[in-house]
């Protein structure tokens, strides 16, 4: 029983207990869905980036990846700015300077001045995925947080789902530049809706009333996030396969910095995030040159595995916390034995554009399963004034791992195929399930 039916002795209902958290959800969704967009539009115009400025396979690839490194070191700098000065403050700056770094791409006459646009774009979006998800950690009780971290994800996936058509659209018509002048237009508006609608966290906020404040507060206890595991199933096999431990939380920087189920799960986000990296950055690429489509099929084909990715992060994110009892580790792994699969798969993709489109839906689908649970995995292990720190580290290893492949794929081309590409991936795949099997997974936890 809650603490506010314990001293009232009234009995919380669902009617009694307000749902605006969800229209905070659906508010980071819209947020990162357009941060996601800005992101992933070079992806279509890489090809004639390339063209005009004269760049190699290499070349291509390290503009492209300019944005993750820069993004990957902007993480832990961006949690310490959130801790200090809230996400209701942080965000819609953030956001404001995402929309400015995008319209300049569209704006520059030379490589140089578009490398300083990728890096300024990728230190504005740092502090939008660690306020997103700390906004997640601070709006939702524990059972909820996998739901709402697969809500937030496939957000990451909506916008690569929207750019290709559009953007294709707007080559057809305009040019490769005014791509990114369109898609920086909702982030001048989406700031203000942020100031006007979310606070810091539920207490602060004029829209929620106490049975909900109640709900998202107090079910974060170890005993009651336990009991609620205990009676969402018991699992004793998998929870000896998994190697289901009782732990103590994280409370120091110092213990986190040297758990290794933080640094495990990193690692293993490195990779898994390297393979969406590549998906986003060069399957336009591959798709006009290898399967020779149009630039329309282009822009409609590469929204297949993103479109199979928003219901991979749904499904995953709503499985880990109804079927499994929260459990994290279960569809990471899934996601990781899937990947090896379907990237070799890739090697022998068909031509055939129905058969095509099919592989690449499953592709981002299994991937995506247990994508969200990496992020949201180190709640089960540490306090909530800890945890923008501990995801901000998991976010870091894998952006840095979205850093290096868009590189490693150019080098590839340049000197060998795209078969050795796709084995290369499936290969990461692989060493990512080895890592997880090292992990524990936390179904109880006490704090220090």
């Amino acid at each position: 029983m809650s603490n506010l039916a314990r001293s009232t002795g009234v009995p919380l209902t669902k009617t009694s207990i307000g749902r605006f958290r969800w229209v905070v959800i659906t508010l980071v969704v819209v947020v990162y869905a357009v941060a996601a967009a800005d992101r992933a539009n070079i992806g279509i115009a890489l090809p004639y980036i390339k063209h005009d400025f004269g760049l190699t396979n290499t070349g291509a690839g390290s503009l492209a990846s300019l944005f993750f490194f820069a993004y990957a070191f902007g993480q832990i700098p961006s949690a310490f700015i959130v801790k200090r000065f809230g996400v209701r403050t942080v965000l819609p700056v953030a956001l404001l300077m995402t929309s400015v770094f995008t319209a300049m791409h569209g704006l520059v006459s030379s490589v140089t001045a578009l490398k300083l646009a990728r890096i300024g774009l990728g230190l504005s979006e740092a502090p939008l995925a660690i306020s997103c998800i700390t906004t997640i950690n601070n709006w939702f009780p524990y059972r909820e947080r996998g739901t709402a971290a697969g809500l937030f994800l496939s957000s990451n996936k909506i916008g690569p789902v929207l750019v290709p058509p559009i953007a294709a659209l707007i080559i057809t018509i305009w040019t490769w530049h005014h791509i990114f002048t369109a898609f920086a237009l909702p982030g001048l508006v989406l700031p203000f809706v942020w100031l006007l609608t979310v606070s810091n966290n539920p207490r602060e906020s004029r829209f929620v009333g106490p049975g909900e404040r109640d709900l998202i507060e107090s079910s974060d206890s170890p005993a009651e996030t336990a009991t609620q595991r205990e009676s969402k199933g018991h699992f004793p096999r998998l929870d000896r396969l998994i190697r289901a431990r009782s732990v103590e939380r994280i409370t120091t920087i110092r213990r986190l910095l040297t758990n290794w189920n933080i640094i495990g799960v990193s690692l293993g986000y490195f990779l898994l995030a390297g393979i969406i990296n590549f998906i986003l950055t060069w399957l336009p690429t591959y798709l006009k040159n290898v399967q020779g489509l149009t630039i329309v099929d282009v822009g409609m084909m590469s929204a297949a595995p993103f479109i199979g990715a928003v219901l991979g992060n749904l499904a995953g994110g709503i499985i880990s916390d109804r079927m499994l009892g929260g459990r994290r580790k279960p569809l990471m792994v899934v996601s990781c034995v899937a990947t090896i699969i379907t990237m070799y798969a890739l090697k022998s993709a068909p031509h055939q554009q129905q058969m095509l489109a099919a592989l690449l839906f499953a592709t981002g689908a299994l991937l995506s399963l247990g994508y969200s649970s990496f992020c949201i995995y180190p709640s089960g292990l540490t306090d909530r004034n800890l945890f923008p720190l501990a995801t901000a580290l998991v976010n870091t290893l894998g952006q840095l791992g979205g850093a290096c492949t868009p590189i490693i794929t150019g080098v590839l081309l340049d000197h060998y195929s795209w078969s050795a590409v796709f084995t290369t991936m499936s290969i990461a795949a692989a060493v990512g399930f080895v890592l997880l099997l090292t992990i524990i997974e936390p179904v109880t936890t006490k704090v220090d």
